[in-house]
């Protein structure tokens, strides 16, 4: 007895993707090299595979150069899931890794679950995380799970970054591209790690060359002392109106946050009251703020009903000793 599979000439097959590659690699990568591993992934599990598959057949296919082909195989050989080589003939050989079998190994190779559970626990009880995860879940809209919580913890060490640049991430993908995912706040993370990018002054510096409203944005949250407090749209609009249609400076801008600082304040709102008032008065700069402050009031004249008594009481003092004073003229004219 044996078993058989009916076979059909026409090529309406399917092609076999672990979904690891899916869910763990296809995110963070380069939509080329997805393509080149996916089309080489599908010829090589046809039956009518060819031996002379190579980089100029891949590259006509995708209608990319084979230069570009020849960079994702770079690409996917550095992240350990292809191993390229070469025959003595000189023939380029690229042997497609199992993806479950390297899964199993990295499993093997972390710590027992019960050390990683004993560190995440032991982590969320450091204030600067729990802060973290306070602006994260605001950013993402819901609540982030345990596992989730476990791997944005570890990006504290595989990238180097604090707690207070994560944070930043999400808010950044949540404000400015309106997105709430973790593989994509990781691939900001990455970015910013290639860039060495580490430091919240590094990012300014890097969003003033690519974004500048994001960059006025997050310096102004600095200035009030807000770094990781998400600022909701209506604030945001704000801000973008002292800059593009108010046309005021930073230096006018941060000095209104000093004077709302002064008064015990800090909203939005409230220095936007402060810079509407300024540009009523036509101010538009740092000295002439200055001379508004060093202006003498005017004193405005006393008129209450005791002040007013005083004066008659002088008045009729003086009166009766006028009259006093015709009355001994006259008995000694007599």
């Amino acid at each position: 007895m044996r078993f058989e599979v009916e076979k059909y000439n026409i090529d309406l097959g399917t092609t076999s993707i672990e979904n690891i590659f899916i869910e763990d690699y296809m995110p963070i990568a380069n939509g080329t090299y997805v393509k080149v591993y996916l089309l080489t992934l599908k010829y090589i599990q046809s039956d009518d595979f060819k031996a002379d598959l190579d980089n100029s057949i891949i590259a006509k296919n995708l209608q990319i150069t084979p230069s570009e082909v020849e960079e994702a195989w770079d690409y996917w050989e550095e992240k350990g899931i292809i191993k390229k080589s070469v025959t003595e003939d000189n023939k380029q050989i690229i042997k497609f890794k199992n993806l479950r079998k390297i899964y199993i190994k990295n499993t093997e190779d972390r710590p027992k679950i019960s050390e990683q559970v004993e560190k995440f626990i032991e982590s969320m009880k450091n204030d600067e995380i729990r802060k973290m995860f306070f602006v994260i879940d605001k950013a993402m809209a819901r609540q982030t799970y345990p596992n989730e919580k476990q791997e944005i913890i570890s990006w504290i060490d595989s990238l180097n970054m604090s707690p207070e640049m994560i944070a930043q991430a999400f808010l950044y993908a949540s404000d400015k591209k309106n997105i709430r995912s973790i593989r994509y706040v990781r691939g900001i993370l990455t970015s910013w790690y290639d860039k060495g990018i580490i430091t919240y002054e590094d990012m300014l510096k890097d969003m003033k060359l690519s974004d500048a409203r994001f960059h006025r944005y997050l310096s102004i949250k600095k200035k009030l002392g807000q770094a990781v407090r998400e600022v909701d749209q209506a604030e945001l609009e704000m801000i973008n109106s002292w800059y593009e249609i108010d046309k005021f400076s930073e230096e006018i801008i941060f000095e209104a946050i000093d004077t709302a600082f002064k008064s015990g304040k800090s909203s939005v709102n409230y220095i936007n009251g402060i810079l509407k008032a300024w540009k009523a008065k036509g101010i538009k700069n740092i000295s002439e703020i200055e001379k508004l402050d060093k202006k003498p009031r005017i004193k405005s004249k006393t008129n209450n009903k005791f002040h007013n008594l005083g004066d008659n009481e002088n008045k009729n003092f003086d009166l009766e000793q006028r009259l006093l004073d015709l009355s001994k003229k006259r008995k000694s004219g007599r």
